[in-house]
């Protein structure tokens, strides 16, 4: 995967600490200011993120299986506290407590709902936002053809309205490819696309050189 230069090596999730109360440094304003970087991680807490208010303090948690996901965005934020390990479902837990991150997202139109909309993502960093989108709800797969003869990619992304409207909305008028078709699923729709536009998607979300997940 690709790491920004600052990037350390994180080689171990550190154990569940018994301490209730602790100080870790974060960048409070990291949502503040655009960057690709920033796009990603937005995108990913769009797609799978939760943002708690209880007695009186904010809790961001985000929760993922792909443990360098999670290790991205927390030293994209920068984050010194520890990442968890939710051993039962083999997923890593990255959870922060900052009142400036809460309201950041709250001012970029945050809604405890999941029918939250899209939120205003400059064109510049759509992509990167999308990436992240995708990654956190969403996939990329291979697939064959009907006739074997050749093989591409298929996206999908499970979402709900509007935003899932004016997700594609904005991909249809970036990339050219096609609104795809959807299907209903308990709660929400899945979106499809067939291959020639899934590929011209992939080439958009991947253009920029920054972080992509390793499997993928």
């Amino acid at each position: 995967m690709t790491k920004p230069s600052s990037y350390p090596t994180f080689t171990k999730v550190n154990r569940v600490h018994k301490r209730r109360r602790s100080s870790y440094a974060v960048n409070a304003r990291f949502f503040d200011v655009w960057s690709h970087d920033m796009a990603y991680c937005l995108g990913m807490l769009w797609a799978d993120g939760c943002l708690r208010h209880v007695k009186s303090r904010w809790f961001l948690t985000i929760t993922s299986k792909d443990q360098d996901l999670i290790e991205y965005m927390k030293y994209s934020i920068g984050y010194s506290g520890p990442l968890y390990k939710v051993k039962k479902h083999k997923h890593t837990n990255l959870t922060i407590t900052c009142i400036d991150i809460a309201s950041s997202l709250l001012r970029l139109g945050w809604d405890k709902s999941p029918k939250r909309k899209l939120p205003n993502v400059p064109d510049k960093f759509f992509a990167r936002f999308a990436a992240g989108y995708i990654d956190g709800d969403g996939g990329i797969y291979r697939c064959r053809s009907s006739s074997k003869n050749w093989r591409g990619l298929r996206v999908l992304l499970t979402a709900h309205e509007p935003f899932l409207g004016q997700f594609v909305d904005r991909l249809v008028r970036i990339t050219g490819c096609g609104p795809g078709y959807r299907k209903r699923k308990p709660g929400c729709w899945e979106q499809h696309w067939p291959m020639c536009d899934s590929m011209k998607i992939c080439r958009y979300i991947y253009s920029v050189a920054c972080f992509s997940l390793s499997r993928k």
